[in-house]
């Protein structure tokens, strides 16, 4: 893919965007909805359920998907390649997840019990876990940047879950009509999904070679990514076993406002992986895509870093507690983004080992201070165990992406930076009277479009960048004459 055809990345990174975007409004809107009707503790019931799925899946993938991504991209054009890469992966993920979703289904008939998790528990996780399988349908439309049926999948299956989830609640179902209703989109995704590779792939062809390739290339990522996982998700688990269900919702709701604040940043991110597998122009075009989503995420995550009990009120006052957390993950979030820039570098450039030390340079510390952490601060250990490991990721990034071309460190130190960095801290000092205001929207909203001027003004956001983002939101048939 030309220089030229950069707006099609971001274009396809907005589109995945608008799904997390639909996700993350759909989800308020469930929440706020099913916590009037049932309170934190169902969302914590919840989420003990979905990230025991989601730790599992991370676990048995083997990093599949991400190596399927690399791939994909790399051979958009050779639509036989494509076909191998996707059918072998999805076989394989679905092989995986079969195993220990056949086990926690026998465990579940034989009423046994894991941890705090009751029978109907675990019945409810390998359902959910089978149906993740549609992470792999998620890679095949990232590797051939066509997130757009994406987005719609997600759009029609967000809504569905809305209506089913709070229908089956106010049925009485409580925290178990809630959890199957997050088994919605994944089903949506599967099913359409399918149709959508025979379509464009054609029908299966499985190679032992593309599996390899597959392994191969997701495996750096597969094991760092696995034990950041046991961060979060186990950390949801153990408040749940240790505090309760009231704590563990805190937490999750915290922790996915913030993966919201960061959204078209790590969207943009996510889609430079296949882009710059299959570009010549690898540097510069991640250097561009890492100016890109900093000038569109940092203006957001300041407004919400300002208010943010205000932010998390909105979802209900019992929430607003969780700010400490929502600060510290939204912080961890935003400093993680220099680092994907450098990891879609080494991968890109088949540089697999340099990838895996970079992950564990993230997820060994952060998974070891969660271990000394935890036990005495909760919720807010877990964050800050999580957030020690994203700056210790972001040093090493520091130190690697000399390696390829990317200096990191010179770009920290350029004027530009640093007087915009000044500009934003020196705009929140000035917006702090609207905390005590009963009009703090007005001051997130002052925020967040003046640091936008400020980031043009200081051309952070450049004219060609104006235009590739005009073209990627044009709808196609004026895209030529743009």
């Amino acid at each position: 893919m030309s220089s030229g055809e950069f707006h099609l990345v971001i274009r396809s990174s907005f589109w995945v965007y608008l799904a997390s975007l639909m996700n993350a409004i759909s989800g308020f809107v469930f929440w706020l909805i099913i916590s009037f009707i049932s309170g934190p503790s169902t969302v914590g019931y919840v989420s003990a359920v979905t990230s025991l799925a989601t730790l599992l899946s991370s676990v048995l993938n083997f990093g599949i998907p991400t190596g399927m991504i690399k791939w994909i991209g790399q051979y958009r054009g050779n639509p036989d390649e494509v076909r191998s890469y996707f059918w072998t992966s999805l076989f394989s993920v679905l092989l995986l997840y079969s195993i220990p979703s056949i086990i926690l289904v026998f465990m579940g008939a034989m009423g046994l019990k894991f941890y705090n998790y009751e029978p109907v528990a675990m019945l409810t996780v390998s359902i959910l876990l089978i149906s993740t399988v549609s992470s792999v349908y998620i890679s095949l439309f990232t590797g051939l940047i066509d997130t757009f049926p994406y987005f719609l999948l997600t759009l029609f299956g967000d809504f569905l879950k809305l209506i089913i989830g709070v229908y089956l609640v106010s049925l009485g179902y409580g925290w178990v009509g809630a959890a199957l209703s997050y088994l919605v989109p994944n089903l949506v995704l599967d099913s359409a999904g399918l149709l959508y590779a025979i379509k464009r792939v054609g029908f299966p062809k499985v190679s032992l070679t593309h599996l390899t390739n597959s392994l191969r290339a997701g495996f750096p990522s597969w094991l760092p990514s696995t034990i950041v996982t046991l961060g979060p998700q186990l950390g949801v688990i153990l408040l749940f076993g240790y505090e309760g269900a009231y704590s563990s919702g805190l937490f999750y709701i915290a922790m996915v406002l913030s993966s919201f604040i960061i959204g078209i940043g790590s969207s943009l991110m996510s889609m430079m992986l296949p882009y710059l597998s299959g570009s010549n122009e690898k540097e510069a075009s991640a250097f561009r895509s890492l100016r890109i989503s900093l000038a569109l995420t940092l203006p957001l995550a300041g407004a919400v870093l300002l208010f943010p009990d205000k932010t998390l009120s909105l979802l209900g006052e019992s929430y607003s507690s969780a700010w400490p957390e929502l600060i510290i993950l939204a912080i961890s979030n935003l400093i993680s983004l220099p680092t994907s820039s450098v990891t879609n570098l080494l991968y890109s450039k088949d540089m697999f080992k340099h990838v895996l030390l970079l992950g564990l340079s993230i997820s060994i510390p952060r998974l070891l201070s969660y271990v000394f952490f935890a036990p005495i601060m909760g919720s807010q250990g877990i964050a800050f165990s999580y957030f020690l490991g994203s700056a210790s990721g972001l040093i090493a990034a520091l130190l690697i992406s000399p390696k390829v071309n990317f200096d990191l460190i010179r770009m920290c130190r350029s004027d530009k930076v640093m007087k915009t960095t000044l500009l934003m801290v020196l705009l929140g000092v000035a917006l702090m009277p609207f905390r005590a205001s009963a009009y703090w929207e007005a001051g997130a909203f002052i925020y967040t479009f003046s640091s936008l001027l400020g980031f043009m003004k200081a051309r952070i956001i450049e004219v060609n960048d104006l235009h590739d983002l005009g073209r990627a939101l044009l709808p196609r048939k004026y895209r030529d004459i743009a």
